[in-house]
């Protein structure tokens, strides 16, 4: 019997595309839906289809369905309003048949259409240019921000020392093992900038908050609708004093998936796909 932190590193291993090697591009490159491939669901995609039982743990009669841009379900292009949706695995339905962007789409009116760009194991950092990335892509509505945890946050062994000095997240705990990907030169630097300050110990959601900050700035110059949500609690009290206005109320998981215990299961994704509509009030 697997742990939850084994079943999240199994599905690290033998599923998720290096998402996070998405920080090490400039996602204002990224010019159509075709760039956001490599930063998709399949490691080596090669074609749209039904997907069965991606991850060693599952055992479900159903399969996941990967559109010709590898991330879940059809991306319906036509309607005029669109509804992106960027998160990790909970986001993108690791283990349910109709995860709460498909359910969402069932709830909205034909004019509207919700593309799911959620991916496995991404951090906030990587959310953060996937969202560059789309927002310059596609002409969005709305954009819902399904966050995951704070502490996927990732670097370079080199650089841990400095990341543990701000955020005093501890070298080689299970958030740490999966961890993947890389901060940039600019982001490095900017770390560097808080020690010249003196901000040792800057807890581990302030330094995440001004990646949030942009996203809400970009939205606002878009003029692009901005939900902001998430089940871990310490991003998310942090986004709910600042800007309570657009968060969603916290997604607190009412089960888990069937052959999963770490992710939400279909009464979770149904119960938030009706908080997340009441909140559009469309």
């Amino acid at each position: 019997m697997l742990t939850p932190e084994q079943r999240q590193l199994d599905s690290l291993r033998t599923v998720t595309l290096e998402t996070n090697s998405l920080l090490k591009k400039d996602p204002f490159k990224l010019k159509t839906l075709e760039d956001i491939i490599p930063f998709g669901v399949i490691r080596h995609f090669k074609n749209a289809g039904d997907y069965k039982n991606l991850y060693g743990w599952e055992d479900y009669e159903w399969s996941y369905s990967i559109n010709e841009y590898n991330h879940r379900d059809k991306f319906n292009l036509q309607p005029d309003k669109k509804i992106a949706i960027l998160g990790s695995s909970d986001a993108f339905g690791a283990g349910v048949e109709f995860p709460f962007a498909t359910r969402l789409q069932n709830k909205l009116p034909p004019n509207y259409s919700v593309l799911n760009f959620g991916t496995c194991a991404t951090n906030i950092l990587v959310l953060y240019k996937k969202f560059i990335a789309v927002t310059e892509i596609l002409d969005l509505d709305t954009v819902i921000m399904a966050f995951p945890s704070a502490k996927m946050v990732s670097i370079r062994d080199q650089q841990f020392k400095v990341l543990t000095a701000l955020t005093n997240v501890l070298p080689h705990t299970p958030e740490w093992v999966q961890l993947l990907g890389n901060l940039d030169k600019r982001e490095y630097n900017e770390l560097h900038e808080d020690i010249k300050q003196g901000k040792e110990g800057v807890p581990l959601q302030l330094f995440l908050m001004q990646y949030i900050d942009s996203i809400v700035r970009i939205a606002v110059d878009k003029k692009i609708k901005l939900v902001l949500g998430s089940w871990d609690t310490l991003i998310y009290f942090a986004m709910k004093q600042k800007y309570p206005e657009i968060c969603l109320p916290l997604w607190e998981f009412q089960d888990h998936a069937i052959c999963d215990s770490s992710h939400p299961g279909q009464a979770s994704h149904d119960e938030y796909t009706d908080t997340i509509y009441q909140h559009l009030g469309i």
